[in-house]
């Protein structure tokens, strides 16, 4: 083969498999192209039937093929045996996880990676003896790998019935390098990998297609269900459409009727990547908050309706004075909710903080008077918002500032600008 030159889709499937370990099974069965095709069938290879085979392949089809044949099960030869007419041929043992065997991918034998759904069930936002880059993580399924720490389990559980199997909990592994620790509570397949000193971390992360979600933007939430006529908010009118079957409507596109969205009678809202404790949470946060999203998340295993809303909740407030020390004091000179300053100390390991500029962040010391926050809190920390603020254990700080900016038009006579 020519390796200068292009490949055909059926070089390179045929290339794919026999790296696999099939190609004493494909020749078996026929070689190309029944033996090869059907095998690859078999191990769920997509599409198949739209190549053309003999046309030179694409880079898309290489990577839908790669995509999946990292996590197939190897084919390994485990001995010999001799045939009928005297002849010894290998004997193929496909590492499925059937018949005594263990699974083993590509990933698995070359690369300690470890393909597995399920959910992370606690970040830095829940437990301050966490770091930003780690979570806990509960598995829902999974192969049966030769490893005990992910063995084989093969009843899908839902998020709240991970609790009671605390053996299919990973504690602080890393996600550094992925965005594990913003989905908390939503169903995903995760690649787990397991370094020379059995250390767990999670090398790619991805909310599964298996829950249905829609995210909207707040200015899409259809409330004329729960207002008077004079267009204002009404508790008793939104509990009273909630009663039989919650729900949430939308318009969508440019439609000028919105859509019904059901709802769980226990949905959980997530507020800044936490649980709300709250009853009313949905009414409090989704309906009056200042959240500019709404993601609504139908999670795999559930009842069909949507049982998770994550939105963001933010304190705004005006830099007006830093006091640096071994701290820094931000008071604030538009408070909306009455907590006065907000002190940061990066010695403080009980509380986590963010800075955020322009999508980087940065520190503390960073800060100018005249900047504008967006903080988010923990909106658990305590009986009331003003609490909350006051107690939580993290903030993620956002910051906009106006900058002025213009063209050098000369200098005068002692040459300062």
């Amino acid at each position: 083969m020519n390796f200068d030159s292009n490949i055909t889709v059926k070089d390179f499937l045929i290339l794919t498999m026999n790296s696999l370990g099939y190609y004493g099974m494909a020749k078996a069965s026929g070689g190309w192209p029944r033996g090869y095709i059907n095998l690859a069938t078999e191990l769920g290879f997509e599409n198949l039937t739209e190549y053309n085979y003999s046309a030179y392949i694409t880079r898309g089809e290489v990577a839908e093929i790669l995509a999946h044949a990292v996590n197939v099960p190897i084919v390994t030869v485990e001995g010999y045996s001799y045939t009928d007419s005297g002849e010894l041929i290998e004997r193929y043992v496909k590492q499925d996880g059937l018949q005594g065997t263990y699974y083993q991918s590509i990933l698995t034998k070359h690369f300690g990676i470890y393909t597995v759904d399920g959910y992370v069930t606690t970040t830095s936002k829940d437990c301050v003896s966490l770091d930003t880059d780690e979570v806990d993580f509960g598995i829902a399924v999974s192969k049966p790998y030769n490893q005990q720490d992910i063995s084989f389990y093969n009843s899908v559980l839902s998020f709240d019935e991970i609790f009671a199997y605390p053996e299919r909990i990973l504690y602080t592994i890393s996600c550094k390098g992925t965005d594990a620790a913003d989905y908390k509570g939503v169903y995903a397949t995760a690649l787990l990998k397991l370094d020379k000193n059995d250390n767990w971390s999670i090398v790619r992360f991805t909310p599964s297609d298996k829950n249905v979600t829609v995210t909207f933007d707040k200015s899409a939430l259809d409330t004329s269900d729960y207002q008077d006529e004079f267009g204002n908010l009404i508790h008793a009118n939104w509990a009273a459409t909630q009663t039989a079957s919650p729900y949430l409507k939308f318009f969508t596109d440019d439609a000028q009727v919105s859509t019904k969205y059901p709802l769980s009678y226990n949905t959980a809202v997530y507020v800044n990547g936490v649980r709300s404790p709250m009853a009313d949470s949905v009414w409090e946060y989704v309906i009056n908050g200042n959240s500019n999203k709404i993601t609504l998340v139908d999670t795999y295993k559930t009842d069909g309706k949507y049982d998770t809303i994550y939105v963001n909740n933010y304190m705004t407030a005006m830099v007006n004075e830093i006091a640096v020390s071994e701290e820094i004091k931000l008071g604030f000179s538009n408070d909306t909710i009455g907590v006065g300053a907000l002190t940061l100390n990066n010695e403080n390991e009980d509380v986590k903080f963010i800075i955020y500029y322009n999508g980087e962040k940065i520190s503390i010391f960073d800060l100018r008077v005249g900047d504008v926050l967006s903080i988010a809190y923990d909106v658990s920390a305590g009986a009331t918002n003003i609490d909350s603020f006051r107690y939580s254990n993290f903030y993620e700080i956002y910051v906009s500032r106006d900058v002025v900016t213009g063209t050098l038009k000369g200098k005068n006579d002692n040459n300062s600008s």
